[in-house]
């Protein structure tokens, strides 16, 4: 994925548009916002694939979140996990922080906007300060999830091998170790986004809430 496609970048273009906050820069925010969480997904989607046989070629929000927490668990759940080495005694902390239902939510109510002749709402300034609040809050909740530096939650396979995908571009101490060869201690928490989400459900062999390898 090139660098303008990223999720982040998307992310930045939302809020470039928003401080312009003429009715066509909303309009293109509110697209920005789409793509941003269709790219996150895509990128959980990539590593989903691995676990899952994958129906057909999903590419919107629903199908790809289906495809993610059919694998991955309820989006609800953030999985935390921290690692040493010798190389670096302190550990790092690490997590995959999942497309909520609160996103989701807000990504659905911006679609409004973008179909014909919701559309025309975008250019309606007694609108505006919906459109506004609904792309801030989007863009406060996506902040959240593009925190995280694990590429899903932790499966294990058939076998009993534990499988992770890590973004290591922010974890320079941690890719050392990985090319050194260095014996990694990792422990696991899986926790509720938030304190009201009582909902849990693990995804393809999901790890237990707790895990230490």
């Amino acid at each position: 994925m090139s660098a303008q496609h990223h999720p982040q970048s998307h992310l930045d273009r939302v809020r470039d548009h928003l401080r312009s906050g003429d009715s066509m820069a909303l309009f293109y925010a509110a697209l920005e916002f789409r793509y941003c969480v269709e790219a996150r997904l895509l990128d959980y989607a990539k590593q989903a694939e691995k676990f899952a046989k994958k129906k057909g070629n999903p590419w919107s929000a629903r199908e790809l979140s289906k495809l993610v927490d059919g694998v991955f668990g309820h989006p609800s759940n953030i999985y935390q996990i921290e690692i040493s080495s010798e190389s670096f005694p302190n550990p790092v902390t690490v997590e995959y922080v999942p497309v909520t239902a609160e996103v989701r939510s807000t990504l659905g109510k911006l679609d409004s906007f973008l179909h014909y002749p919701g559309v025309l709402q975008c250019f309606n300034e007694g609108k505006h300060g919906i459109l506004r609040s609904l792309l801030e809050e989007g863009v406060s909740q996506m902040e959240r999830c593009l925190s995280g530096g694990l590429q899903g939650s932790l499966i294990k396979d058939a076998s009993g091998h534990v499988h992770m995908t890590i973004d290591l571009s922010n974890y320079p101490e941690l890719e050392m170790s990985m090319k050194n060869g260095d014996h990694l201690q990792v422990s696991v928490e899986v926790m509720p986004f938030l304190d009201n989400e009582a909902e849990q459900g693990g995804g393809l062999n999901a790890l237990p809430r707790v895990s230490h390898f």
